[in-house]
């Protein structure tokens, strides 16, 4: 899956987060959906159709993680190219402290 996150604003960008989680959920729903429990049907849903609270996408690619391994049995390693680039956008437009507000003024 190839996506950028983008947004003008921390919020804008969050917003494009959840939609690429949604999408990778959405795409791997039939596959994981077997070994859910109802409470995990229930969470899955709920990022997959992008509904969950703010505080549930914390973890979810751990989470989606853990589910690819217990339904194949396999370890399941995510890739993320460019993982600087949001904060760097971040940076660029003003919202750095929002992202990492523990990180001291530059």
């Amino acid at each position: 899956m190839t996506q950028n996150l983008v947004g003008r604003t921390w919020e804008e960008m969050f917003a494009s987060f959840r939609l690429m989680v949604s999408d990778l959920f959405k795409d791997w729903s039939e596959y994981v959906w077997p070994c859910l429990n109802k409470n995990e049907q229930a969470w899955f849903e709920s990022i997959r159709d992008d509904l969950a609270p703010d505080v549930s996408w914390v973890s979810t690619l751990t989470k989606l993680c853990t589910l690819l391994r217990r339904r194949s049995g396999q370890r399941v390693i995510v890739l993320i190219d460019e993982y600087e680039a949001p904060l760097n956008f971040a940076y660029s437009h003003d919202f750095f402290a929002v992202v990492r507000p523990s990180y001291p003024s530059l």
